[in-house]
């Protein structure tokens, strides 16, 4: 990918990330709902990915 491209993806990403809401109602029944917490993590760095998911 192109610079450009990869920087384009990052904003996407983060206007995804930063409008999903924390918490979802999932179903249940109304006085006993399911709920399920999305906790994001910080972003990494290229190096801090590749350490952590790249190739051992």
């Amino acid at each position: 990918m192109e610079s450009t491209q990869v920087q384009a993806a990052k904003i996407l990403l983060d206007k995804l990330v930063s409008n999903a809401p924390a918490e979802v109602n999932i179903g249940g029944q109304a006085d006993n709902p399911v709920n399920h917490t999305v906790a994001v993590a910080p972003m990494l760095t290229p190096e801090q990915w590749a350490a952590t998911f790249g190739p051992k």
